[in-house]
């Protein structure tokens, strides 16, 4: 290395005007071997990224909701939550990065954000060291949950940055960011409001005390939740909704396959927490317990993963934990039927399959009225060539024979089938 360059400032490979803009304190680029690794596989996610983009709206069919929300406000149609109490703040934001439908610009949107994501953690975490910071950012490249968050039309990774961003905030001391970014991640994402709740309680020596502040968002948003939204709960009784709680716990562990050892692994890691004093990481237990509460999509545990993914990485001083990224990686091509095979992972097979199907239900007819009764929730999307009928649950193709429904009971199954039309259970290849 140059003499005349201080050692803070080398990099890994000498540059003269590089070293002499470094020497500028305003400018603390430090380019590390982990940093490096950190881009070279980045780069490489990112490419697998842009080609989940191209593949519908996403894996979750809420996904393909939202998208016929934002398509009904770009119409003037007025708001219609896709689901439960709905989310505005994305929904509106849709109407523009999602112009006509446009799927590859709504999940590219989302894929920035991610990228944004990973680069910020070293700010939201600065007690990891560089090579726990290295582990954690392709811990998250690889788990299945972050990039189908990271290249779908949906809420999650803009609330998961706000949430961080909020945090991050507070403990800077910027009070009104702090709210601002809390006003846009309850707006998004209504739960997301007992998330703040340890920052709020948590020691709080201020001047002026945040309770008000916090109590009157949570009863202007409740109400306006309430006002416009959804029975968020698909059960109106105490045996619906211990058969819809067991029904969906067996769903994510077989949706999950093997890595659901992962994901119960990283949740664990907010349990070595407990003990800790810091308002911080207890956002973290209360996203575990909303979680076991609801645990609908493994994405409602992801603020839960990753502050436990923080403290098992953090609490360990030896480079094994360096592995951890690849046993994930490892365990996203294997899947598990009479045995184990090797298999592309799993949200590229489906996003692809749900693309094919969504495609040939736009364009597929019958000689006689056929009904399909999988894929009602993602098939009609755009809702300017489909009718509805039996509040909500059939939907027909305008001017063609083609129907598809779901949730329909013996009785109505029975008397569509009298009436001459045909009952397939999935939409075959053209």
């Amino acid at each position: 290395m140059k003499k005349d360059v201080p050692k803070r400032c080398q990099t890994l490979w000498p540059c003269k005007n590089l070293d002499k803009w470094q020497i500028n304190k305003q400018n603390n680029v430090n380019f590390t071997v982990e940093r490096a690794v950190f881009c070279f596989f980045w780069f490489f996610w990112l490419v697998y990224g842009v080609k989940l983009c191209h593949l519908g709206f996403g894996e979750d069919t809420d996904a393909w909701l939202m998208a016929q929300t934002a398509q009904k406000l770009s119409l003037g149609e007025g708001y219609d939550p896709a689901r439960s109490f709905g989310n505005p703040v994305y929904e509106y934001l849709l109407v523009l990065i999602q112009p006509n439908q446009n799927w590859f610009l709504g999940n590219l949107f989302n894929l920035f954000l991610a990228s944004l994501f990973l680069w910020r953690l070293g700010k939201y975490f600065p007690v990891l060291s560089e090579i726990q910071l290295l582990t954690v950012r392709l811990t998250l490249l690889v788990l299945p949950i972050f990039t189908e968050a990271a290249t779908s039309s949906m809420e999650y990774m803009l609330v998961w940055f706000l949430l961080m961003e909020a945090l991050l905030a507070e403990k800077n001391g910027q009070i009104w960011l702090f709210w601002c970014l809390v006003f846009l991640a309850v707006f998004t994402r209504f739960e997301f409001l007992l998330f703040f709740i340890p920052i709020i309680f948590y020691k709080n020596e201020k001047a002026i005390s945040p309770l008000p502040f916090y109590f009157l968002l949570f009863i202007v948003a409740s109400f306006i939740f309430w006002s416009f939204g959804k029975n968020p709960a698909p059960f109106s009784s105490v045996e619906g909704s211990i058969y819809f709680y067991g029904g969906r716990l067996f769903f994510l562990f077989k949706q999950a396959g093997v890595l659901s050892a992962i994901y119960l692994g990283l949740l664990a890691g907010i349990i070595f927490n407990l003990k800790e004093q810091n308002g911080y990481q207890k956002v973290g237990i209360v996203a575990l317990v909303f979680f076991v509460l609801f645990p609908f999509e493994w994405a409602y545990s992801f603020p839960a993963m990753i502050f436990g993914l923080v403290v098992l990485v953090s609490k360990s001083n030896k480079p094994s934990h360096f592995a951890l990224p690849f046993l994930v990686l490892m365990l996203t091509f294997i899947k598990i039927q009479t045995g184990s095979i090797l298999n592309y992972p799993s949200n590229f097979r489906n996003r692809e399959e749900m693309t094919r199907m969504y495609n040939v239900a736009q364009i597929i007819d019958y000689q006689q009225a056929t009904l399909v009764l999988e894929g009602a929730t993602y098939l009609p999307t755009d809702t300017r060539n489909w009718e509805k009928g039996l509040n909500n649950r059939l939907f027909h193709r305008k001017n063609s024979n083609f129907f598809v429904a779901e949730k329909l009971t013996l009785q109505e199954l029975d008397s569509l089938k009298k009436v001459g039309m045909v009952v397939l259970k999935s939409l075959p290849m053209p």
